[in-house]
C-alpha cells in the first residue's frame, strides 16, 4: 500500500505482519485508539522526517517492523527487534523496547517509564537519547544510549553503554557492572555504580552520596554534597573528591586530586594513591600500609599513619594526636594537638610539634628538623633528631642510647645550650622559621617579560641560618595603579629539606611595586626582607629597557653575551623589539657583585 501526501484520520487500526506501508511525499496520520503495526514495513525506504504519527492509545509493534516516522502515543510497547528510524514521544505513559530495538532518534516521556529490554552482546538494544520529566529509565543488560540521558531516575543493568552525559533530575542513578558512560553523571540523591565501570566525566550527588564497585574508572571529579563517598578496591579517580560526611577509598585505589571530607573522616585503603592533599573538616584521617599521598594530610581530630606509606607534605590533627607507624615517610612538618607518636624506622624531613602533651620518637627514626613538645620529650633506642629538642612546659628529656641530638636541648624557660647527649655539638639556639628574604639581582625589570625572585627561608634575622622545616606562603607584589600577573600562581612550597625557591611575577604597567611575602605554614616570627629597592623592597619595571643574557660561566674566561633591545607590545603584555633595520651603539659596564670585589682579567 502506498499514500500520498496529507493528513490521515483513523480509528483504530491493525497491520497484517507482511503489510508493507510506503509513504510518497510527506503524511501525517492521527489515529484515535490504538495502532498495531506487528511485524510490518512502514515507510521503511523513507526518511522519518516525512511521516508524523499521532495515537491517542498504544502503538504496538513486533518483530521485523520497521517503523520510519516521528511517533506520538499515549504508550509505546514492542516486542522483539524493531527498528524506528524517528523518535518516539508519549503523552503521559510508557514505552516498552523489545529486545535488539533500534531508535535513531530520541524516546520521551513526561511521567512514564522509559524501559529497554535486554540485547545481547552482538545486538545491543538502542536509542538516540532518552528525556522525561519526571518518569524513569530501565536499562537492562547490553543497553545503549548514543546521546544524553535526562530523566527522573535511572536503572540499569550490566554492559551498558552510554554515549553522553547522564542526569537524574529527581532521585537517583544506580548502574550494575561495566558500564561505559562518556559524560557526566549527575543525581538529586544517589549515585550507584557496579564493578568495572568506566565514566568519562564527573560524578555529582546533590543531595546523598556515591558508591563505586571495585576496579571503576571516573575521569574527572567526585562530589557527593549530601553525605559520602565510598569506593570500591582498584578504582581510579582522576580529579578531585568532596563529600559533605565522610570518604572511604577501597584498597589500591588511585586518586588524581585532593579529598576533602567537610563534616566526618577519610579513610583510605591499602595501597592508595592519592596525587594532592587530604582535609577532614570533622573528624579524622586513617591512612592505612603502603599509602601514597604527595601533598599534607589535616585533620580535625586525629591522623592515623599504617606501615610504609609516604605523605610528601605536612601532617595537622587540630585538636587530638597524631600517630605515625613503622617505616613511613613525611616530608613536611608534623604537628598534633596533643601527643604525637613516631614508631619504628620512620623519617619526618621537618619537625614534629605537640602544642599539648609529649613527643615520642621510636627505635631508629630520624627527625631532620626540631622536636618540639608541651611537656616531655623521649625516644627509643638509635633515633636520630637532627637539629634541636625542646619541652615548652617541662624540662624532661628521656633518650634511649645510642640517640643523636645534634642541636641543643631548650627547658621550658626557652634557655638552650646544654647539650642532651654527651659529645654533640651544641649550637646557640634550636633553630626555627624566623622569615622570608625575597632576593634579586638589581630590583628592576620589565612590563613585558617575567621578573623572576628566589625566596630564602631564614632562621635568624640576618639570614646567617637557613630555615629547611618546610614553608608555604604567597608572593606580593602591590603598587598604585597597577596590575600585577602571576604566571604560575602567587603561591610557593620550599619543601622540607630545601630552603629556597623562585616565584615569577609581572607588574603589566611601568611604576614600582612593593614585593613581600606572606607565609601560610609555618607562621613567620618576623616580616620579610627584601635585598633590593629604595625604600626597601621596592621593586620598578619599565615599558621598555635592555635584556642582557648572561651564560654560567667560570671567572677569568671570555664569554659571549646577548643584549636585546625590548619594549612592551601595543597589543598584549608580550615583548617586541625596539628598534631594527638600524645600528645602535651600547655602552656595557659590568661590577661585582658577589664577592662584591676582585680583579678584572685584562
Amino acid at each position: 500500500m502506498s499514500t500520498g501526501s496529507g493528513t490521515y484520520s483513523c480509528t483504530t487500526v491493525t497491520l497484517a505482519a507482511a503489510d508493507t506501508v510506503n509513504v510518497v511525499g510527506s503524511a501525517d496520520v492521527s489515529v484515535t485508539g490504538n495502532l498495531d503495526i506487528k511485524g510490518s514495513q512502514v515507510n521503511a525506504s523513507g526518511a522519518a522526517a516525512n511521516m508524523k504519527v499521532t495515537v491517542s492509545g498504544t502503538m504496538f509493534a513486533s518483530t521485523g517492523a520497521t517503523f520510519n516516522a516521528n511517533i506520538t502515543a499515549g504508550n509505546v510497547a514492542s516486542s522483539g527487534a524493531v527498528n524506528y528510524g524517528g523518535s518516539l514521544s508519549t503523552t503521559s505513559g510508557y514505552i516498552n523496547l523489545g529486545q535488539g530495538s533500534r531508535v535513531t532518534g530520541s524516546v520521551n516521556t513526561t511521567s512514564g517509564t522509559i524501559t529497554l529490554s535486554t540485547g545481547t552482546s552482538s545486538n545491543y538494544t538502542t536509542v538516540g537519547s532518552a528525556n522525561s520529566a519526571s518518569g524513569g529509565l530501565l536499562l537492562n543488560s547490553y543497553n545503549r544510549v548514543l546521546g544524553e540521558i535526562r530523566v527522573g531516575h535511572v536503572s540499569g543493568g550490566d554492559y551498558n553503554v552510554l554515549g553522553g552525559p547522564v542526569t537524574a533530575l529527581n532521585t537517583y542513578v544506580s548502574f550494575s557492572d561495566h558500564v561505559t558512560i562518556n559524560g557526566n553523571v549527575s543525581a538529586q540523591s544517589y549515585v550507584f555504580t557496579g564493578h568495572y565501570a568506566n565514566i568519562t566525566g564527573n560524578i555529582t550527588s546533590t543531595q546523598l552520596q556515591v558508591d563505586t564497585a571495585s576496579h571503576s574508572t571516573v575521569t574527572g571529579s567526585i562530589t557527593a554534597n549530601g553525605t559520602y563517598v565510598n569506593l570500591g578496591g582498584y578504582t581510579t579517580v582522576g580529579g578531585p573528591i568532596t563529600a559533605q560526611t565522610y570518604v572511604d577509598t577501597g584498597s589500591h585505589s588511585s586518586i588524581g586530586g585532593d579529598i576533602t571530607s567537610r563534616t566526618s573522616y577519610i579513610d583510605t585503603g591499602h595501597g592508595t594513591s592519592v596525587t594532592g592533599s587530604l582535609l577532614a573538616g570533622g573528624t579524622y584521617i586513617d591512612i592505612h600500609s603502603d599509602a601514597r599521598v604527595t601533598g599534607s594530610l589535616t585533620a580535625k581530630t586525629y591522623v592515623s599513619m599504617y606501615d610504609n606509606g609516604v605523605v610528601g607534605g605536612s601532617i595537622t590533627a587540630q585538636t587530638s594526636t597524631v600517630f605515625i607507624n613503622d617505616g613511613n615517610s613525611v616530608g613536611g612538618n608534623v604537628t598534633a594537638a596533643s601527643w604525637a607518636k613516631i614508631d619504628d624506622y620512620t623519617t619526618i624531613f621537618g619537625d614534629v610539634t605537640s602544642t599539648g602533651s609529649y613527643v615520642y620518637i621510636s627505635t631508629h627514626s630520624t627527625i631532620n628538623g626540631n622536636v618540639t613538645a608541651a611537656t616531655t620529650v623521649s625516644s627509643g633506642t638509635d633515633t636520630r633528631i637532627l637539629q634541636c629538642a625542646r619541652s615548652t612546659g617541662s624540662s624532661t628529656m628521656d633518650f634511649n642510647s645510642p640517640t643523636l641530638v645534634a642541636g641543643a636541648c631548650c627547658g621550658a624557660a626557652g634557655t638552650c645550650g646544654k647539650s642532651c647527649i654527651s659529645g654533640s655539638p651544641v649550637p646557640p639556639s634550636c633553630r626555627s622559621f624566623d622569615h622570608i628574604a625575597v632576593q634579586h639581582g638589581t630590583g628592576t625589570g620589565l612590563t613585558c617579560a617575567p621578573n623572576t625572585v628566589t625566596l630564602v627561608a631564614c632562621a635568624d634575622s640576618g639570614c646567617s641560618t637557613l630555615y629547611t622545616g618546610g614553608v608555604s606562603g604567597n608572593l606580593t607584589a602591590a603598587g598604585t595603579g597597577i596590575t600585577v600577573n602571576f604566571p604560575a600562581g602567587a603561591g610557593f612550597n620550599i619543601p622540607a629539606g630545601a630552603s629556597s625557591t623562585t616565584v615569577s611575577f609581572q607588574p603589566v604597567t611601568a611604576g614600582t611595586v612593593t614585593v613581600g611575602a606572606q607565609t601560610a605554614s609555618p607562621t613567620a616570627s618576623s616580616g620579610s626582607t627584601c635585598n633590593f629597592g629604595s625604600p626597601s623592597c621596592a621593586f620598578t619595571v619599565a615599558d621598555s629597557g635592555f635584556d642582557i643574557a648572561v651564560p654560567a660561566h667560570t671567572s677569568g674566561t671570555s664569554q659571549t653575551l646577548s643584549i636585546a633591545a625590548v619594549q612592551k607590545s601595543s597589543t598584549s603584555t608580550a615583548c617586541v623589539p625596539a628598534f631594527g633595520n638600524v645600528v645602535k651603539t651600547v655602552a656595557v659596564a659590568c661590577s661585582y657583585s658577589n664577592p662584591t670585589s676582585g680583579v678584572h682579567g685584562q
